[in-house]
């Protein structure tokens, strides 16, 4: 309490200093400068104040431009020094921004992020000598800026996710900047040396664009904490000046075209964040790296490591929350790592070639072992930790049937791959526990039995493949009832039977099924029509093919209180659904934005019988689509009628009946009009014929025939003339 009562108290004695100061300042200051006034008019002239924040700026009760909203002043000079528009207004016609605004010279902070702003930046940007703070993020912005020299206290700029092209600009005047955000334009060309001679520089982020070239020599900027070039086209060895930056604690250059071996990081000590993955690296991972106690995210995925997984790595007491090593050519055996890593939440080793059983594991929160060459059984799952959010094991060699103690993980799962294993067994109903479960592959194993009914308590799954197993039964009716948010539905090849339940219609979101290879029976439900997501070019988006889930422990926090834990990554990561279609024949693998846009419905090989409802053809897309099938696409249904296939479709036309002399006999109305036009045809050739050879061959018959048009031609001409002068003398009275 004691404590208390004096926080107040000085709280109070503050208030009491600041208010007195706020008193003198206010009687020795005047209304704002003049000058500066008008160009906040010419300001708020250019822009669309689309909820009216902007209405009191130069109202008769408002006359004095330091109380106006978003515009701050000096109490001393008068002089403007920060406009904070941010999030508050847009540009009339993303037109070019005023370029009066050089007036505000006085200015230190000025935010125009978010606005749709567009054009180019003016120049006088460029020449606020006062300036501080400058951010024109997410606007639209294009071709080059203008010269920051000007800007000789500037200390932070952004001017990221714009459409600005060229080099970039010479920083040398800018001794003061310590925030530097470029990332997310079009700039190319090399990072010029200027940037790295700014010993006050603590953030860089020109990650995004298309800068090319090596990568300069940074170790001038002794400040530096966060650097990010990722996603653009360096190339060359990395440099081993980045290693020598001891307040270093956040590298990313992946996804460019660096070459050469992974350098040395003993000279970062607080580095705790490093990527380098999608590049060219080659050799093996140096121990040095093992050395950097305070890193807690790695990732060397897609690059050509090889050999193995040095025994440091198993050796050390790393505290990782997320390793990332997919995509290389490391060969290795996992060693049990329950007591090697004690908080290491996130591993992918995907895409190598590690081999033998899959060891004890720590607490994990993602686990990526897929595409390597691990055998035995999955009972090492039950020792996880219930953080698991995402578990992908497919396109191994694992075997067994699937442990029953999912109800562990009930809270957190999201995406489980267990595809193209040599599983067996019956799917276990503790599956029906993932209540949060939005992804389950179980394709190309060996499952037998029925579809557990505790999956109808996972009413969040988007996409579940079971296809290529040996389940039977019929298909269960609760899918359509209870699991209404699928997009993908693949039951194909295997023992189902019986006939389509009609529920399987209400999976209104439904964009690709399969229900082919199977031995069901019975007629195609009519309800069809009721698969709407169909008819939409693109349903949902990237918010139904991705899943996000955790990739480290206590993420969730993280996010939402990110003061918590500075030291962690912030975003979640994406598992994006794939899956094999047939298509046209041939079995196909769809991802990302091609799954967005398949439709699919596949009964082929079963014994559905009966008419094909009409109701099936109301989403079919018009045009070229279905007319480049071949015929063999439709093979295997001899009473199925109608393009490109030969048999004609409907009912045999009633026959006609002609009279044949004293004989009445049927004839078939398509041959009857056959006949019809064939004689006709015939008759026309006679009859000319034998005119043309009258007419050549008989002198009298040609002459009588030209006599006979020379008369009509002259009678025709005199009757005109003649009734034309009748007409004339008329008019003429």
């Amino acid at each position: 309490m004691i404590r208390v009562l004096v926080l107040v108290s000085l709280l109070l004695c503050i208030l009491c200093m600041s208010g007195g100061l706020g008193l003198k300042e206010d009687a020795n200051m005047s209304s704002c400068n003049e000058k500066e006034r008008q160009a906040l008019l010419d300001v708020k002239a250019n822009l669309n104040d689309l909820l009216g924040h902007l209405d009191d700026w130069g109202s008769q009760e408002e006359l004095d431009c330091c109380t106006w909203l978003a515009v701050r002043c000096n109490h001393m000079t008068g002089h403007v020094i920060k406009l904070d528009l941010g999030y508050v207004v847009e540009l009339y016609d993303l037109g070019f921004y005023d370029s009066r605004v050089t007036d505000l010279t006085s200015l230190t902070y000025l935010d125009l992020s978010q606005n749709l702003l567009g054009g180019v930046i003016p120049k006088s940007f460029g020449n606020c000598s006062s300036l501080l703070h400058l951010d024109l993020s997410q606007n639209l912005f294009s071709r080059t800026f203008p010269s920051f020299a000007g800007c000789s206290s500037l200390t932070n700029l952004s001017l990221a996710h714009n459409s600005l092209s060229g080099s970039m600009p010479d920083f040398t005047q800018c001794t003061s900047l310590k925030y530097l955000d470029l990332s997310s334009n079009l700039l190319s060309g090399n990072m010029p040396n200027s940037v790295c001679k700014l010993s006050n520089l603590e953030y860089v982020d020109v990650g995004h664009n298309s800068f090319d070239g090596s990568i300069p020599d940074f170790t001038q900027c002794t400040s530096l904490k966060y650097l990010d070039l990722s996603s653009n086209f360096l190339s060359g060895n990395m440099s081993g000046s980045v290693g020598q930056l001891t307040n270093l604690e956040y590298l990313d250059v992946g996804h460019n075209s660096l070459n050469g071996s992974i350098p040395n990081f003993l000279g970062c000590p607080s580095l705790w964040f490093l990527d380098m993955s999608s590049n060219h690296l080659f050799g093996n991972v140096p121990n040095s790296v093992g050395q950097v106690s305070n890193l807690r995210f790695l990732d060397f995925s897609s690059n050509s490591l090889e050999d193995s997984v040095p025994d440091w790595f198993w050796d050390q007491p790393l505290e990782l929350n997320f390793l990332n090593i997919s995509s290389n050519e490391i060969h290795s055996i996992l060693p049990d790592m329950m007591y090697f890593f004690h908080d290491f939440p996130g591993m992918d080793l995907s895409n190598n070639h590690f081999n033998g059983r899959v060891p004890s594991l720590p607490s994990l929160a993602a686990l990526n072992l897929s595409g390597n060459r691990f055998s035995g059984t999955l009972s090492f799952l039950c020792n996880f930790d219930s953080a698991l959010t995402f578990l992908d094991l497919s396109n191994n060699s694992l075997s067994g049937s699937l442990p029953n103690c999912w109800m562990r993980f009930q809270e957190k799962l999201v995406v489980l791959n267990l595809s193209n294993n040599n599983l067996s067994g019956k799917i276990p109903s503790s599956l029906g526990f993932l209540y949060n479960l939005e992804a389950l592959y179980l394709q190309a194993n060996k499952f037998v039995g029925e579809v557990p009914m505790s999956l109808r308590n996972c009413r969040r799954l988007r996409f579940v493949d079971h296809g290529e197993n040996k389940l039977s039964d019929i298909i269960p009716k609760w899918i359509g009832e209870e699991l209404s948010e699928l997009y993908v539905l693949v039951l194909g090849s295997n023992r189902f039977y019986g006939m389509l339940p009609s529920q399987v219609c209400w999976l209104y979101n439904i964009q690709v099924l399969d229900l082919s290879n199977n031995g069901l029976s019975g007629n195609i439900p009519r309800c069809f029509d009721n698969f709407t997501a169909m008819a939409r070019k693109i349903f949902g988006g990237d918010k139904i093919t991705n899943h996000s889930y955790s990739s480290f422990i206590g993420s969730f926090m993280c996010i939402s209180l990110p003061l918590a834990c500075p030291n962690q990554p912030r975003e979640l990561a994406q598992f994006i659904d794939n899956a094999w279609v047939t298509w046209k024949g041939t079995e196909r693998l769809f991802g990302r934005s091609g799954l967005q846009l398949l439709k699919s419905i596949d009964l082929s090989r079963n014994n559905l019988s009966g008419k094909l409802p009409y109701e099936i053809t109301r989403r079919i897309p018009t045009g070229s689509q279905l007319q480049r099938f071949i015929y063999t696409s439709y093979s295997g249904n001899p009473q199925l009628c109608g393009p490109p296939l030969s048999p004609r479709c409907g009912l045999p036309p009633p026959p006609t009946t002609i009279v044949v002399g004293k004989e009445v006999v049927e004839e078939d109305e398509g041959d009857f009009w056959k006949s019809y036009y064939t004689g006709m045809g015939v008759g026309f050739v006679v009859a000319f014929c034998g005119i043309c050879g009258a007419l050549f061959l008989n002198r009298g018959c040609r002459h009588f025939i030209f006599a006979l048009l020379s008369y009509m031609k002259d009678w025709i001409y005199v009757t005109v003339v003649v009734h034309f002068g009748k007409l004339g003398r008329m008019f003429r009275r």
